[in-house]
């Protein structure tokens, strides 16, 4: 969840003043032991933490795919194989694939898109 829409949620009674300093006492960062998870990363910057898939273990990144879903009901992989999107297809059914681009990823359907992006990347 963003800052915004804790605030707004305590606003309208949603949830209580001790949940939501539950969540913004929480630390920054999840440590996974085969992995170190920025959590607050889009609070700080607007966009959420994107795992690197290649050479990732499966069960580490189902494990590092999960718990980013579980954070903030998006999450994005990049690099990743046609094996990879398989397995996490198998547990997450709503994850779509791009085997140009290699991502997999899952995002909120009621999702606001605005503008345009360009990702530009070199080397292979």
């Amino acid at each position: 969840m963003e800052t915004q829409e804790i605030l707004k949620k305590v606003k309208t009674g949603e949830i209580s003043v001790e949940e939501a300093e539950l969540f913004f006492r929480r630390q920054p960062f999840e440590e996974m032991g085969y992995a170190k998870l920025d959590t607050h990363r889009k609070m700080r910057s607007g966009f959420a933490e994107v795992i690197f898939c290649s050479g990732k273990a499966d069960d580490h990144l189902l494990n590092i795919f999960g718990k980013l879903y579980e954070e903030d009901g998006e999450v994005m992989g990049t690099r990743a194989s046609q094996h990879q999107y398989q397995m996490i297809k198998a547990a997450y059914p709503e994850v779509v694939y791009d085997e140009i681009s290699r991502i997999i990823k899952i995002e909120k359907p009621d999702k606001k898109r605005v503008g345009k992006i360009a990702v530009c990347s070199a080397g292979w």
